[in-house]
């Protein structure tokens, strides 16, 4: 009876070893948080990488959550869903208003994984499975960047709010103010009307040359007197201020 207990022991240990060496290398095997986003993938270049940490940083604003997003071509576990859930909880993100979006690569195809906190999932409990599906179908074509920002407009369909506007093309944002065809307009004229008065006053309208301006005295008036313009190619002349 002894021996058996032995022998029950140490195949107990044993286990208890194999399972802790396995989980060991499992978890050596999740990739580190680098921020909010951990590009594994090389998914993003520098401006889309831009534009997701800003819509991180809007939706911690508004909604007090704090998304994280990670491409990976790399799954020790099972399914992608068993490795975002691993990662989620690898990163410690499980007693954070966190919200964990997985896109991973196995095989040439791409899938989307979307693990919340319990914090998350009390206020918005079709958070996840939204962000998700709403976004499966541009993670099927490769679409990863475009889906990445889906997950915000996802959650501004959830939650309400406003979604941060993107940037335009050429990186100028999307809600700067440009110049509209009126103020154009009006630009336009006011310069036409500013050339007209100046030539009007300091060209000559026979020839054209520029004008010589010289004060005369008003008799009787002392510090008075009167603007003369003349041109001395033509000879023509007026008065005025």
């Amino acid at each position: 009876m002894r021996t058996l207990f032995a022998y029950l022991v140490r195949l107990v240990a044993a286990l208890l070893i194999a399972g802790a060496l396995s989980c060991s290398a499992v978890r050596a095997q999740i990739p580190e948080s680098i921020g909010a986003i951990s590009d594994y993938g090389a998914v993003l270049d520098r401006h889309g990488r831009e534009e997701i940490a800003a819509r991180i940083d809007h939706a911690a604003e508004q909604y007090g959550i704090e998304i994280y997003v990670l491409a990976s071509w790399e799954n020790p576990l099972s399914t992608p869903l068993q490795y975002a859930e691993a990662v989620f909880s690898a990163w410690e993100l499980s007693h954070r208003p966190a919200v964990l979006a997985v896109f991973l690569k196995t095989g040439g195809q791409w899938s989307i994984r979307v693990v919340i906190s319990r914090t998350v999932d009390a206020r918005y409990p079709e958070l996840a499975r939204r962000m998700a599906e709403e976004n499966a179908e541009l993670v099927d074509y490769g679409r990863i960047e475009e889906a990445m920002n889906g997950l915000f407009d996802s959650l501004v369909r959830v939650a309400g709010g406003t979604a941060l506007p993107l940037p335009a093309a050429g990186g100028a944002p999307a809600d700067a103010r440009g110049w509209s065809p009126v103020w154009i307009v009006l630009v336009a004229l006011l310069v036409v009307g500013v050339g007209t008065a100046t030539i009007h006053r300091w060209m000559c309208p026979q020839c054209g040359r520029l004008l010589h301006v010289e004060t005369r005295s008003t008799v009787g008036r002392p510090g008075h007197g009167r603007w003369v313009y003349s041109c001395r190619r033509c000879g023509y002349t007026r008065e005025g201020k």
